[in-house]
C-alpha cells in the first residue's frame, strides 16, 4: 500500500488507521473531512500531508513523523 485516496464520502478516519504503514507514502484526504482519530499516520512513510479545511478534530499525534502537515488546504 503506497497510496491512499480516501472517498468524499468519509468524515471520519479512527484511531491508528494507517499507524506504521512503512511503505504508505501519499494519503490524498477530502474536502468534508471533519475528524482525525488519535495516531492515523503515526509512523507511516507520509513526509508530507495536506489537510482539508472541513477537519474540525485531529487526535494526538495523528501526523507523527510527518515532516511538512498543510493545514487548511
Amino acid at each position: 500500500l503506497k497510496t491512499i485516496i480516501i472517498p468524499a464520502t468519509v468524515r471520519s478516519i479512527g484511531k491508528q488507521a494507517f499507524a506504521g504503514c512503512k511503505n504508505l507514502t501519499e494519503a490524498v484526504l477530502p474536502d468534508g473531512l471533519e475528524t482525525i482519530g488519535y495516531g492515523v499516520f503515526a509512523d507511516s512513510g507520509i513526509k508530507e500531508i495536506n489537510v482539508p479545511k472541513s477537519v474540525k478534530s485531529i487526535g494526538q499525534d495523528a501526523f507523527l513523523g510527518i515532516d511538512k502537515v498543510n493545514m487548511n488546504r
